[in-house]
């Protein structure tokens, strides 16, 4: 016992102010990072109509102006916010910060045909004549719809293009 007390004794005489403070301060911001994540990573707020942004809202009142909003919320994931609005008939459509849509969720209703590019529309009608597209979601390089018929396909943002079908 009293060999390894000595042992840290020499340990610390021979510790620097300046090798304590390199020591020290990755382990006290890695602490701070881990510590303070929670409250900025993941943010979710009731919001009200009015404080969607104007691009939304105009959307909104232009394709769904007899469906009643039932929420809308917004979320803050560390560098993104996105707002998220559920109509009363379940319809869900988010998003992103500058009121652009990202997904309709139409559940199994249809997506309305406005909001679907027109080379898909013919697309979905060409080859699934009589099903619906009932989700549709844009992202950076395609887009992703749903079909009523529980099949996914995936096309090209730019020439649209049928990319991937997924049953």
């Amino acid at each position: 016992m009293e060999k390894s007390l000595s042992t840290l004794r020499e340990y610390w005489s021979k510790l620097t102010w300046k090798s304590m403070i390199c020591r020290l301060v990755p382990l006290i911001l890695l602490a701070l990072l881990l510590g303070s994540s929670p409250i900025w990573a993941d943010y979710n707020k009731p919001i009200a109509v009015k404080d969607l942004p104007q691009t939304a809202q105009v959307l909104l009142k232009e394709q769904f102006p007899d469906s009643p909003i039932a929420f809308v919320s917004k979320e803050i994931e560390y560098f993104s916010k996105t707002y998220k609005v559920i109509l009363a008939d379940g319809m869900k459509i988010e998003f992103n910060r500058k009121g652009e849509w990202i997904t309709v969720d139409a559940k199994f209703q249809e997506v309305p045909s406005e909001l679907v590019p027109q080379p898909i529309r013919e697309y979905v009608n060409k080859f699934y004549s009589g099903v619906k597209i009932v989700s549709i979601e844009k992202k950076k390089r395609e887009y992703e719809i749903d079909l009523s018929n529980s099949l996914e396909l995936k096309f090209d943002n730019k020439e649209f293009f049928l990319t991937d079908l997924d049953d």
